[in-house]
């Protein structure tokens, strides 16, 4: 997101030896007042989606006194912090589910004891092989918002996953909700808008001012209305009609093999009728913090797209800094980060800091856009 000076110190990942942790660099950067990261609690994989344990950092990331002076750093800068969580679903190396025994032993958790209170947190079938997963995938077992005492140790309780972390010694000043389209959600249950409205309160409770990021790649307005989300990551009314506009099947449509097939460009004025549309639906207070991007973890890089030229990057650059809301750049975008756009691990490359990349013209449209941001605001 952009902010107000350009002499900024972000966290940044550094290596030193074995460990991984979080560092802290002074140098001139994209004016940026916020830092939003991906999942950082304890998993097994390196995306971090398949939480082991919601209540502590993970230790290659530098564990949780690492995030106390990121916190303490980007708030004496000027700048927040916004962590990514999914309580749609954990790991099946949870601690509460626990099917391979890798991490825990299997006296401990859902899959091995029937009787364990943990069972109730996932949707369980006759076998213990038969559970509700995420999208099919049968590492990510869905969490079950029938249970109330689930409810408690994420979001209700002082001591809850969503109040730990917004209170100090780390500070948090926002969450972003992974696969929130379909949290609290499934064919028999329906409690999303009985679970957003509790979950809210008690953010709002602990921090009034906290940001409430959901994931949702359609049109959300249902939970846009001031009682649930403050703003999806927009890709329905920003990154999809901007990035079909300068050239690009339509992102939602390039997860379908049959509609990948449909080129269509749209003009200025379907372009315009489109985000006008999705905006008008929304008050006003909430349309003013859409958070807008083209890239994310999950797309493509819009500049690593060889049909895409650089007039028409820069012309999704204009449209991302000038749309209500914040713009949000997805790491190494602003360095020309290099990246394939065949699957998904394309978009994921590490930062290229050996590259002295304040002398390429992609940081300098960023900073310029940046200034410009911050003089319209």
């Amino acid at each position: 997101m952009v902010g107000k000076c350009i002499q900024r110190r972000l966290g940044v990942f550094c290596r030193t030896g074995d460990s991984v942790y979080w560092g802290y660099g002074s140098y001139p950067y994209t004016d940026a007042t916020s830092l939003y990261l991906n999942p950082i609690f304890y998993a097994a994989t390196v995306h971090r989606y398949d939480c082991l344990d919601y209540f502590q950092v993970d230790p290659h990331l530098g564990g949780g006194r690492a995030l106390q002076e990121l916190s303490r750093e980007l708030h004496e800068n000027g700048m927040k912090l916004i962590i990514d969580v999914s309580i749609n679903h954990t790991g099946t190396a949870h601690k509460w589910f626990n099917k391979e025994g890798l991490f825990f032993d299997r006296s401990i958790g859902a899959y091995h004891n029937p009787d364990a209170e943990e069972r109730g947190y996932y949707f369980f079938g006759e076998g213990a092989d038969e559970y509700l997963c995420w999208a099919g995938v049968d590492t990510l077992p869905t969490l079950n918002y029938t249970s109330g005492r689930l409810r408690d140790i994420l979001y209700r309780r002082e001591d809850s996953l969503l109040k730990k972390w917004l209170k100090s010694p780390y500070d948090i000043d926002g969450w972003r909700f992974d696969v929130a389209d379909v949290m609290a959600r499934n064919n028999e249950l329906q409690l999303a808008h009985e679970v957003w409205p509790e979950i809210r309160k008690s953010i709002k409770e602990e921090k009034e001012d906290a940001y409430i990021l959901a994931e949702d790649w359609g049109d959300c307005a249902e939970y846009l209305r001031g009682n649930e989300w403050d703003s999806p990551m927009n890709y329905f009314g920003c990154a999809r009609p901007v990035r079909q506009f300068v050239g690009e099947v339509d992102l939602f449509h390039a997860h379908m093999e049959e509609l990948r097939q449909v080129h269509y460009k749209p003009s200025a004025k379907d372009t315009a009728e489109r985000i006008r549309e999705h905006l008008m639906k929304l008050p006003f207070c909430i349309r003013q913090v859409q958070f807008n991007l083209l890239d994310s973890h999950d797309t493509p890089r819009l500049h690593n797209n060889p049909e895409i030229s650089e007039a028409a990057y820069q012309c999704a650059l204009l449209l991302l800094f000038t749309l209500p809301g914040a713009a949000s750049i997805y790491y190494g975008d602003e360095a020309g980060i290099c990246g394939r756009t065949e699957d998904v691990e394309g978009c994921r490359y590490p930062m290229p800091w050996d590259k002295d990349f304040k002398r390429e013209a992609s940081y300098y449209l960023y900073h310029t856009l940046s200034i410009s941001f911050l003089i319209k605001v």
